[in-house]
């Protein structure tokens, strides 16, 4: 399957939770650090940022079910079910009160479950379920479903398609290696991707923002400003309303870590330092203005 190689290093171990074998990366020492991948990445999306902060935490990595190098479950696709998969990783794993870092619908999950369990910080990179519904945001997710679903049926035109979303999703140069992966396992997860908006499409099952205003431990949200889908703007309102929120601001289109590795690093850096989550002095934060991209 070409979707493995978006994933964690081939032979990670798969733990066995609620009925689905996830592909689990664990290394290194000290904080112990989650990490949640947007829908049809996979965790290599980490792979510069494990390479960066080696030796100075706990590094978990985690495919979700059907995506990487993960087995399919058999229930339906939401945070909450995603929380739920997480929750048993932790417990599995033995990890306590770690720091969480989720893209899109990695951070959807990751405010799911910090609603419900002990967290020591979270770090949410462009997440779903902070903006506003509407019936136009809920029909722009139908329609998204449904151009999907004609790459799951196999509709021809679908690769080149995909290919061009994704140079846009992902428009960095440093993420030019996990873009051409993802790309390539477009038609394998494609109906996931499917379901995936079909789901955001219903505020019921995608709305986080109750649970996103009620959390107490610190959140640093590290938004990629170019967006085209799910842009600052429309969360801004929920992240005002958080108790412990900072916003960092990154060039990118869609998750900070892949697309600007080094300046992620040092603010995740210096953000676990300033709550005490290592012993090591905060370095110098970095000054990250968004501009436009070189054409």
């Amino acid at each position: 399957m070409r979707r493995w190689e978006t994933g964690v290093p081939k032979g990670s171990p798969l733990i066995s939770i609620d009925g689905v074998d996830l592909a689990v990366d664990d290394r290194g020492a000290g904080q112990p650090v989650i990490c949640l991948h947007a829908i049809a990445h996979g965790s290599a999306d980490f792979d510069a940022f494990v390479a960066q902060t080696a030796g100075r935490y706990r590094v978990v990595r985690i495919d979700w079910p059907g995506q990487g190098r993960s087995g399919d479950d058999r229930e339906a696709l939401t945070p909450a079910r995603y929380a739920k998969l997480l929750r048993g990783v932790v417990v599995h794993l033995g990890i306590e009160d770690p720091v969480i870092i989720g893209c899109s619908i990695g951070g959807a999950a990751a405010v799911a479950y910090a609603s419900r369990y002990p967290v020591r910080a979270l770090v949410l990179a462009n997440p779903g379920g902070l903006l506003t519904p509407s019936e136009k945001i809920s029909a722009a997710c139908r329609m998204i479903a449904r151009f999907f679903a004609a790459g799951a049926r196999g509709a021809w035109w679908f690769g080149l398609a995909y290919a061009a979303c994704y140079r846009v999703v992902l428009p960095w140069p440093s993420a030019a290696r996990q873009r051409t992966r993802i790309v390539r396992a477009g038609y394998e997860n494609a109906a996931i991707l499917a379901a995936a908006w079909s789901m955001f499409a219903d505020p019921q099952k995608a709305d986080q923002r109750g649970a996103a205003i009620g959390l107490e431990m610190p959140v640093l949200f590290t938004w990629a400003m170019h967006d085209r889908i799910n842009q600052f703007k429309a969360s801004d309102a929920t992240i005002g309303r958080m108790k412990q929120a900072r916003v960092v601001k990154f060039n990118g289109g869609h998750a900070a870590f892949l697309e600007q590795p080094r300046q992620f690093v040092a603010e995740f850096d210096w953000f676990i330092a300033e709550i005490g989550g290592a012993a090591r002095q905060a370095p110098s934060r970095p000054v990250i203005e968004p501009r436009r991209r070189a054409q």
